[in-house]
């Protein structure tokens, strides 16, 4: 049984006023959950922080359990709504709004793990927009987190690694390959392979790919030497193999292989 208290007070009657404004905000939102999933996180934050459930429970989880056939929603996932309208707030402090906040509590799950440095999380929230025009999904978001973190975490680069550039002038949002491993700094080649760049480890996230994956990078990079090599390599065909380098699956798509081999055709 739920244990609850009594409301004795003028200061109890405004908040369970207030609880149940948001409480009316929580269930319309419930009704177009895929859009409303940042109102119902900010109502939920907003009871617990005001401790609203006060008046009638004595936690927030109980309040949550007590009204979870009313939700239909448990204190779980409850509590990524939340997380995942305080990592909106933070985005639009930073600047994004409209389409370019995520557009479902999923593509926040992975970005709350770096809500105490607020500035890696619009780092790599913009870079995931940069990778996917604009559509980033859950996988790729976790992968450039895990990526963002791992740095702080003294990574220990090897030759082979494949890396997303994030600090380096006209190559951030690319890939490179590593090639050479100093004390503080690496060189990587770019997805042309015509430059060597010596970087600062801190210049790029390590991306946390399989040893498949890997290999799949070292044939992309061969490929797309050989097409930039061309003397049929024109400024179209340029700008069309610099739109592979922002590929952070570790495999191409069906559509991606054709315009390769389309290309690989343009170029012989």
């Amino acid at each position: 049984m739920i244990a609850t208290v009594p409301i004795n007070t003028r200061e109890g009657l405004e908040k369970i006023a207030r609880l149940r404004a948001l409480e009316s905000k929580i269930e319309t939102h419930l009704e177009a959950i895929s859009l409303g999933f940042y109102e119902i996180g900010l109502a939920f934050r907003t009871i617990r922080d005001e401790e609203l459930y006060k008046e009638q429970y004595l936690s927030f989880q109980a309040f949550c359990q007590a009204n979870h056939s009313k939700y239909r929603i448990c204190y779980l996932v409850i509590r990524e709504y939340i997380k995942a309208s305080e990592v909106i707030d933070i985005l639009q402090d930073s600047g994004f709004d409209g389409k370019k906040l995520p557009q479902n509590a999923s593509l926040c799950k992975p970005l709350a793990k770096l809500y105490k440095v607020k500035d890696k999380m619009a780092k790599v929230w913009s870079l995931a927009l940069a990778d996917t025009d604009d559509s980033p999904t859950a996988s790729v978001v976790n992968r450039l987190v895990l990526s963002a973190i791992k740095p702080a975490e003294n990574y220990q680069y090897q030759e082979g690694d494949v890396v997303k550039m994030t600090d380096v002038p006209s190559k951030n949002g690319s890939w490179a390959i590593v090639t050479v491993v100093g004390t503080e700094h690496i060189t990587v080649v770019d997805y042309t392979g015509q430059e060597s760049i010596r970087i600062s480890d801190k210049s790029c996230f390590p991306l946390d790919y399989t040893q498949e994956q890997l290999d799949f990078y070292q044939v992309l990079l061969a490929r797309m030497e050989r097409i930039y090599n061309s003397p049929s390599a024109d400024s179209f065909v340029q700008k069309t193999l610099k739109s592979f380098s922002k590929i952070m699956r570790g495999s191409l798509s069906t559509s991606e292989e054709i315009i390769l081999k389309t290309l690989e055709e343009l170029c012989k």
